[in-house]
């Protein structure tokens, strides 16, 4: 009998399966709970001490309701391990109060000088970063002369991409083969004259918008039918562009012509600061690099072979990931950014054979150095599981323990992601929204590192 029981404990102490059970967390509490929106960064002026006005950086998000976190006067430095009573003193404070908005809020963006709320309806409302608490939000009118506006349209996506805002639309009910347009908020002489305009109608769901120092990059994916496209806008056609500043960019794989993407991002990664590399990603989860020279883009390959950069199923964010601990951060200045160490892209599968029985969650992508002008080699990268150091020997899972990665934040969908920035929290805690599990993030609890519903 005592032999038996001695080979079934070896056998469990063996298996893979019970080995990821004991890598699972205590859960927590999300404090914001469902399907909490992207966050958005704004510098707001708060009084601190009387008298004086100073900006602090302030992160909004939403859920039910928009929640605000910032660095509180006097942190916590009792312990190094989160709960919910440290979380008081970080979230909804009197820095960076706000007034709630109306209506159920399906997008956060925000600029130098405002917070934008979106609502499918057709709305867009924002908030000075100067306002008081109180300040009641204005909703930003839509131009009644544009036939594209006046069409029933629905607000889908909101993007906020060097200091401009775009927006995604639809119109509703479908009228057509593609029923999206481009729109975005033409800056006034002064700010009461801004206004909701159109750039290009009749085109694809816009997926993102990324700036690589001279231009915009903007992608687009259609949900009827197959398609999609990536364009090159003029920098230099603000405040008032048009269809007519628009450029397709062409895929050199001519035999797929119209890719649907799903996001792009600038690795701002160019010394002159004029010409980023521009990545963008498709549902399989292939990396396409941008020639902005050429006006085309090509799937990107491993170097010093044909096989392409590919992740899998891409659940449709990317993000940048910066060292907390690089030594090119400059103490007095907190807003001069080394580059990032890891491109950040979120997954989508389904149950399968593995240790926990889940493929959701995020892969990690190594930004190698090697290009011109500081710009990275893409073809020296590959994606890891976080957990799983790549070239870099970098992960956002500070202790490599990719199993506990697998039975916490691994077993859901990600729609976004966000690091904090170092003048708000020293060690950048790595946020994640979820589709249905609330915001979630990374952080020492219970004297372990973990990732965790944010209480």
């Amino acid at each position: 009998m005592y032999s038996l029981l001695t080979l079934m404990l070896l056998s469990c102490n063996q298996d893979p399966i019970f080995h990821a059970v004991s890598q699972e967390v205590k859960p927590r509490n999300p404090r914001a709970q469902g399907s909490p929106t992207s966050i958005a960064l704004l510098y707001r002026s708060h009084e601190f001490p009387e008298g004086t006005d100073n900006s602090v950086p302030v992160m909004y998000i939403a859920s039910n309701k928009i929640q605000w976190y910032a660095q509180p006067d006097v942190p916590d430095t009792s312990g190094s391990s989160w709960n919910a009573d440290m979380g008081n003193l970080w979230w909804n404070t009197d820095k960076g109060s706000i007034i709630q908005p109306g209506g159920q809020i399906i997008g956060l963006a925000a600029t130098d000088e405002y917070l934008y709320v979106m609502y499918r309806n057709k709305v867009l409302e924002r908030i000075q970063k100067n306002g008081t608490p109180d300040e009641q939000w204005t909703q930003i009118p839509i131009d009644t002369n544009d036939p594209v506006l006046n069409d029933t349209l629905t607000f889908d996506s909101i993007f906020s991409c060097n200091n401009r805002i775009f927006i995604g639309a639809r119109y509703t009910p479908k009228t057509g083969a593609i029923p999206y347009s481009i729109l975005y908020v033409n800056e006034g002489a002064v700010p009461g004259d801004d206004i909701i305009k159109s750039i290009k109608s009749d085109t694809f769901l816009l997926e993102g918008v990324a700036y690589n120092g001279s231009n915009y990059y903007l992608c687009l994916g259609d949900k009827y039918k197959p398609g999609g496209s990536l364009l090159e806008l003029n920098a230099t056609a603000f405040p008032a562009p048009t269809s007519n500043d628009l450029t397709e960019i062409i895929n050199t794989d001519t035999k797929n012509p119209a890719i649907p993407f799903m996001s792009i991002i600038s690795l701002e990664d160019d010394d002159t600061g004029v010409d980023s590399t521009i990545i963008a990603m498709d549902r399989p989860g292939i990396l396409y690099i941008i020639d902005t020279a050429a006006n085309t883009f090509t799937a990107a390959t491993k170097k010093g072979t044909d096989t392409v950069l590919k992740m899998g199923t891409f659940n449709g964010f990317l993000g940048l990931w910066r060292d907390p601990d690089d030594s090119q951060w400059d103490p007095n200045d907190l807003t001069k950014l080394p580059k990032p160490i890891l491109l950040l892209a979120t997954y989508q599968g389904s149950t399968s054979q593995t240790t926990t029985g889940y493929t959701n969650g995020y892969f990690e992508f190594d930004l190698v150095p090697g290009g011109p002008n500081g710009k990275f080699d893409i073809s020296a990268g590959d994606f890891h599981q976080p957990g799983v150091p790549g070239v870099n020997g970098l992960s956002t899972i500070i202790d490599n323990n990719n199993e506990r990665y697998q039975s916490t934040i691994g077993k859901y969908p990600i729609t976004s992601m966000y690091q904090t920035p170092k003048n708000i929290d020293d060690r950048m805690t790595l946020f994640a929204s979820t589709l249905v599990a609330g915001l979630w993030s990374y952080r020492d609890r219970d004297k372990i590192p973990q990732w965790n519903a944010e209480e």
